[in-house]
């Protein structure tokens, strides 16, 4: 029994993620996740502030931003998904930014309600 394993360089296992945001724009971001639904949210907002913290990692010749410029993206990011997640107002979070995430909050979940609806519908 031959058994070849095939040639693969380190660069050929690393698969470069893009960023929905990337220039590190919260807005941005919030706006590219608009119409998803309330799990898709925090999964999409996880990675994307995973990608921002490994900004700082990576060589200067793969990225097109200084790390710095993500890091309060990245915390920014973190700060969304636990109010995701949890629905509490961080006592740093401004009141007019609350009530937008709060509105975003609720349509997601929304969705996400609508789309279960669907599912256990066709179910029966």
């Amino acid at each position: 029994m031959d058994f070849e394993m095939p040639s693969t360089s380190v660069g050929d296992a690393v698969e470069e993620v893009k960023m929905i945001s990337q220039s590190c724009d919260f807005d941005e971001f919030l706006e590219s996740v608009r119409n998803r639904d309330y799990l898709e949210v925090i999964y999409l907002a996880d990675k994307e502030a995973t990608e921002a913290e490994r900004l700082k990692y990576r060589s200067k010749t793969r990225r097109l931003l200084p790390p710095e410029a993500c890091v309060g993206y990245a915390d920014a990011l973190k700060g969304f998904i636990r109010f995701m997640r949890y629905g509490v107002k961080s006592p740093l979070m401004e009141d007019t930014l609350h009530e937008g995430l709060q509105a975003f909050r609720e349509a997601a979940l929304e969705n996400y309600m609508e789309n279960a609806e669907v599912l256990e519908g066709s179910e029966g």
